[in-house]
This record gives structure tokens, sequence and C-alpha cells, in this order.
């Protein structure tokens, strides 16, 4: 079969391994060499190199020549950015993210829940310096993420005891926990360096539609603090959701 034609589904093969290849260089925020990325995918790295050139030329992906490596080129920034700006809420949310880390002094997010993961829509770097767990366009599981956790309390009730993966470590009481208190904690479970404060915001039709957070290491997102940060939180969704539900 040529590599231009379509596989069984419809599926066009060269156009499926591109797509992979943009996968894994948005994934790694330094860089990452031909030969790890063509391992990665399962190409050889004769038929990577041809791709992500290709790639290159329509400046969806950049190459370093001093570092040697590949990264996400501006195109796809673009493309990234458009997606994003669909969700009319993410606009909304930017001042509201601004005051929140200017209050906290902690990495203010917005995200929802998309394809079943938690989608970093929004975020405002703290002015520490420090490695942020996700950036924009980041993926992160639903049940170890503070703002998955959020959204996951604010599905209705009869779902808490479902089988499905989103809920698979997550328990019913836990999710109880996190509704009444108004916000949800992610407590270092995907970096333990890391901590993470987050509430639920609704829409229009009162659906959760995404979540605010606050992230920070873990010796400033202190057991003493959670409390505060919490209330500040659940207060910063509160106002979201007053804003959306006006449109």
């Amino acid at each position: 079969m040529e590599n231009g034609e379509p596989q069984d589904g419809g599926t066009v093969q060269s156009v499926d391994r591109a797509m992979r290849l943009l996968e894994l260089l948005s994934g790694a925020t330094g860089g990452i060499r031909l030969t790890q990325i063509a391992r990665n995918a399962g190409l050889s790295p004769s038929t990577a190199h041809r791709l992500l050139t290709t790639l290159e030329s329509r400046r969806f992906a950049q190459y370093d020549p001093l570092k040697r490596t590949w990264h996400v080129g501006q195109t796809a920034f673009s493309v990234g950015q458009s997606f994003v700006h669909r969700h009319a809420y993410s606009a909304a949310a930017l001042p509201i993210l601004r005051r929140l880390r200017n209050e906290t002094r902690e990495t203010a997010n917005l995200g929802a829940c998309i394809d079943g993961d938690l989608f970093v829509l929004e975020q405002i770097p703290s002015r520490e310096i420090e490695k942020s767990l996700c950036g924009v366009g980041g993926r992160l599981p639903l049940q170890y993420s503070g703002m998955g956790k959020a959204l996951l309390a604010a599905f209705a009730k009869d779902q808490w005891n479902s089988e499905g993966p989103s809920r698979s470590r997550l328990s019913a009481s836990s999710l109880a926990q996190i509704s009444e208190q108004g916000f949800a904690v992610d407590n270092g479970e995907i970096n333990p360096d890391l901590r993470c404060v987050a509430s639920v915001v609704y829409d229009h039709r009162s659906e959760p539609c995404c979540a605010i957070s606050i992230s920070g290491a873990a010796h400033r997102v202190s057991d003493a603090r959670i409390e505060q940060l919490g209330a500040i939180v659940r207060d910063a969704a509160s106002e979201l959701t007053s804003i959306i539900s006006r449109h």
C-alpha cells in the first residue's frame, strides 16, 4: 500500500503518523531527538525524518540544529489556540485567573474534560520559579488532577458508583466530600512535589463545564493553607459561573 492511501477505516497512514509525531512533540517541552521520536512512534528514523521535515515546511514542527532536537512549531500553536478560543469561557476566565494568581502567588489554571481527560485550556504562571505540572494544551488523568476531581464530583450523583475508568480510583465518599466542601485537592498523585486546589464551574444550564485551580510547590500549598486556598478558588469558580450563566 502506498504511504498516502487510505487504510482500513478510511484513515490515511501518512497523516495518522504525522499527527502521532505532533502529539509526541507536544509532550516534549524540552524538545526531542529524531531517534527518540522515531522509537516512540514505532517508525524508522528515515520515515520519521521525512514526516518531520514535511511538518517543518508548514511550520507545524521546528528543528533546533544546535541541540539537534525537534519542537512544536508556530502553526501548531496557532491551531491549538483556535481550539482553546472555541470555549467562550476561556476569555471570561483570564482576568479571574490573573487575579487568582496574584492573590495566591501560585499558578492559576482553567481546564475542561475532553475525551475523558483533563485538558488545560488556560494558565497564568506563578511568578515563583518552578515547573508547572502541565502547560496549556496538556492532558492529565481526571482522577489524579485537582480540576479533574472537581469535575467528577460535580457529575450527577447517580454516576458516582459507575465502573467507568474515570471513577475507578475515586470512591463515592471522596466525591461526596469534594461536593460538600466545594473544592478538590490533588495531593501530589502525579508529582509529589506539586499540589493543586480546584473548584468546578457551571454553565447556563447548571451543568459542569470547566474547572479553575491553583497549583504550586507542596511546601507552599500546605495543609495549613488548604482551607484558605480552597475558599479563594471556590469563590473564583463561582464568579466565573455567574459570568457564564449570564450568556
